[in-house]
């Protein structure tokens, strides 16, 4: 299965079972290929700043989407606890975690929490918006986990990573 995409008005191919990066040479670049690649069903993006809503406490803006997908609230807590499991929290942090809001959180706990939500309604394909920005070394170590997670959990789902120049890991190179 694949399907197909465009970029500088050229054809792109996206297969599924497959990780994908997409080195963005501006910011209108960027944000284009966000908005026609966001058009396909089941697409969920990572995004930069976490996309969560800033009322809304962590675990208020994880079940939103559930609520909003018909998704058992029963089979979701279990599943955040799964999640947040692999990746990397015990029980304690976890339960600290959620019931924070957004803007008590790190940069990179605001991705987490993005990913987690992402994993949650099990998307066709899932985008990284630029995921290594503003975060140090370790944690940067730790969103390629993620991102490792995802395909671990969804062998046959697209995962596209965007960046800007030479702001990927090394641990990502072929």
């Amino acid at each position: 299965m694949q399907f197909d995409g465009v970029r500088d008005n050229q054809k792109i191919t996206f297969a599924y079972g497959h990780a994908y990066r997409m080195v963005m040479g501006s910011q209108t670049e960027r944000e284009n290929f966000l908005r026609e690649f966001e058009q396909r069903p089941h697409t969920v993006t990572v995004a930069r700043d976490g996309g969560l809503i800033s009322s809304l406490s962590v675990w208020e803006n994880l079940i939103l989407p559930v609520d909003y997908q018909g998704i058992k609230r029963e089979k979701a807590i279990t599943e955040v606890y799964n999640l947040l499991a692999l990746c990397g929290l015990s029980e304690p942090t976890a339960t600290q975690l959620i019931q924070r809001m957004p803007a008590e959180l790190t940069l990179f706990e605001k991705r987490l929490v993005s990913f987690v939500r992402a994993m949650l309604v099990e998307p066709e394909s899932l985008v990284w918006d630029m995921p290594y920005d503003g975060l140090a070394a370790g944690e940067v170590d730790s969103m390629v986990g993620l991102q490792s997670l995802f395909h671990l959990r969804f062998p046959l789902r697209i995962s596209v990573t965007l960046c800007f120049g030479n702001r990927m890991p090394d641990s990502m190179d072929d």
